[in-house]
This record gives structure tokens, C-alpha cells and sequence, in this order.
């Protein structure tokens, strides 16, 4: 009787016999080629009344998917079914097969479509809301499309069928935006610097709101006051607290008008402010001006309130022409009294 030993590369194969141990110990692979008696010549042939029942050293285990026969059936990382396994989009599941030895890599088990609008990964892809559009009808009845945004459905915005949109209430020029289009700046109607305004639309109504709000009128070639008059009894800065105002006025009218520009007429510390003075009133070609100083009640005072400590007079003054006090030009602008009714230019103080 002959028993037939199969030696696969798949299992590391040993025979043992006790006769052959008496021979010389271990029967393996290579001694049973040298018995064989059939004409196979990976088949090895030995008569089983001399060797007896053979025994191989294969270890069987789990299968695992490492390539090999762990469990020693002749098969490689057979039946292992899929594993889960995680997506970065955590509302979708995946899974695992095992490919030639390697755990593939996680693919998704979900394959809906992501045909809502909801800022969930519902295909499974990684991604959100990808590629979403819808068809739809915009507010002037033509063909458009919504987008999604954030799990968001956006307006519907079609081909542009208007110039521009006005403030109306509607999408008059079908982008899907309602009062978008309005100008830059708008006219208040208003004079000077008054009327140049920014629009406004408010639920269909449209404003123009003015940019700038009449100021005391300076001499920069506006119409500072909003009084459709430029540089109408406009004032220059002088050094330090000093205006120098060129509209003739009289002393009453020209210290209202210092009052109204937040200040007074106004009035020197000492020689040094008021030569300082005259020195800029002769540099920019001014003319005779009022300040502060006046007679009452037979003496001299200043209109602040500050005490008459200054003496720069012009020679021979005052010689009584009046209670009110001027800088005179072909004085080199020291101080010569004068009529308070006649009008000049004047200082102001701030």
C-alpha cells in the first residue's frame, strides 16, 4: 500500500518516521523524492509499511490579511470580510477590503446623492454642498439659477434683462438684488458744499443725505456756509489764536460775527503779540481792521474782558475820532481810534 505526500511551497512540509530515524534521523522533502516510484516528479512515492503514517508542521491560526495561509487550508487571506473604518465627513460610514495582502483605503459605504441643500456631505465625497444649482424662476419671470451657500439656497438670479436697478422695491434688472444700483453721489439741491450728498434707498424710497453740514465760511474758495456765496466774508488764519476777517463790517456787526465764529474781537497780551500781528497783516496785504479795544465809560478796555496793558499806539493817537479802536495800515497797523459806525475788516480770536 503507497501513500502519496503532496510538498507545496504554499506550507513548510517535514515527514518523520521511527524507521527512518534508525537510518538516519529526519525524512524530508528531498528524501521522499529519493523513494518516489511514480513517474510525478513533485510527487514523491513511499511505501506505508515502511514509513508509516506522515506528519506535517503547519501551525494553524486565524486568517488574517497579511498575504500568507494563516489558517494552513492551502488558501491566502480567504473569507476576511470588510472592516469600518472613519471619513473625515463623520455623517458618512466606510469600510475596508482586504486586497492582496493590504487593508485598501477607507471608501465610502453611503452613495446617496448630495442633491440637498443643507451643508451636509450627504454623497460621502469629502465635500459639502459641491456643484449645487437648481433651476428657477427670478422675480421678472426668466430662467435662473439658486445656488447653495452654507447649507443655504441662494436667490434666483437670471440674465440681466435691465440697465440698471432703481429704488423701487424691486429686481427691476432680474440679478436677483433689490436696489443695488445706485449712484455714488446725488444732488441735495442745496448750495456750496451742501450739495454734493450720498443716496440712500430704503425700502423703495430713495434719500440723498449731504456730506457736509454748513460751517463758518473760511477763504478756500468754497461756499463753506451753504449760502450760495464763496468766500463771502471769509476769514484767513493768522499765527497762534488770530483771524484775520476781510468783509468790511462795523465794530458792532464785526464783533457779532467773531461771537458767532465762536471767539470775539480780538485783543493782545503784549508789544510782542501785537507787533507779531502786524507784521503777518503787512505780509499778506491787509487793510485797516477792527480788534477789540474800545472806550467805555472813559477808558479803554477789550471786549474779552482782558485789561488795556498795551501800548502800541500809532504817534499822536488817540486823538478822539472815536471809542472804538482799529489797526491801520499806512501805520504799519499799530493802533488808531476811530468812528465805530464806519466799516473795516477785523481781527477775531478764537
Amino acid at each position: 500500500m503507497r501513500r502519496t505526500l503532496l510538498c507545496l511551497a504554499l506550507t513548510a512540509c517535514q515527514v518523520s518516521h521511527p524507521d527512518l530515524t534508525s537510518r538516519g534521523g529526519t525524512h524530508d522533502a528531498s528524501v521522499a523524492d529519493a523513494q518516489v516510484q511514480d513517474t510525478q516528479p513533485e510527487i514523491g512515492e513511499v511505501d506505508s509499511g515502511d514509513l508509516g503514517p506522515p506528519s506535517r508542521e503547519c501551525v494553524p491560526d486565524v486568517e488574517t490579511c497579511n498575504g500568507m495561509d494563516d489558517d494552513c487550508d492551502l488558501s491566502i487571506d480567504e473569507e476576511i470580510g470588510a472592516r469600518s473604518c472613519e471619513l473625515s465627513a463623520v455623517e458618512c460610514a466606510g469600510a475596508q477590503t482586504c486586497e492582496a495582502g493590504r487593508w485598501s483605503e477607507c471608501a465610502p459605504t453611503d452613495t446617496r446623492a448630495d442633491s440637498d441643500c443643507d451643508g451636509l456631505d450627504n454623497d460621502c465625497d469629502g465635500r459639502v454642498d459641491e456643484a449645487f444649482d437648481t433651476a428657477c424662476r427670478t422675480a421678472c419671470d426668466s430662467a435662473g439659477t439658486a445656488s447653495c451657500t452654507e447649507g443655504s439656497l441662494s436667490m434666483c438670479v437670471g440674465e440681466s434683462i435691465a440697465d440698471s436697478d432703481r429704488c423701487d422695491g424691486r429686481d427691476n434688472d432680474c440679478d436677483g438684488r433689490i436696489d443695488e444700483d445706485l449712484p455714488e453721489t446725488c444732488n441735495t439741491g442745496r448750495e456750496g458744499i451742501c450739495a454734493i450728498g450720498l443716496p440712500q434707498c430704503t425700502a423703495g424710497t430713495a434719500t440723498c443725505n449731504p456730506v457736509s453740514t454748513p460751517s463758518v465760511e473760511i477763504c478756500d474758495g468754497d461756499d463753506d456756509d451753504c449760502d450760495g456765496r464763496i468766500d463771502n466774508n471769509c476769514c484767513r488764519p493768522l499765527s497762534g489764536r488770530f483771524e484775520y476777517c476781510e468783509t468790511p463790517r462795523n465794530y458792532a456787526d464785526a464783533l457779532a460775527d467773531c461771537e458767532r465764529r465762536g471767539g470775539t474781537l480780538a485783543d493782545f497780551a503784549n508789544v510782542v503779540e501785537a507787533g507779531a500781528v502786524a507784521a503777518e497783516l503787512i505780509a499778506i496785504g491787509a487793510r485797516d481792521a477792527w480788534f477789540g479795544l474800545n472806550r467805555r465809560a472813559g477808558s479803554w478796555s477789550y471786549t474779552s474782558g482782558a485789561p488795556d496793558n498795551v501800548d502800541f499806539w500809532e504817534p499822536g493817537e488817540p486823538n478822539g475820532t472815536g471809542p472804538c479802536v482799529r489797526v491801520k495800515r499806512d501805520a504799519t497797523f499799530r493802533f488808531a481810534d476811530w468812528r465805530c459806525a464806519d466799516p473795516f475788516a477785523y481781527l477775531c480770536q478764537r
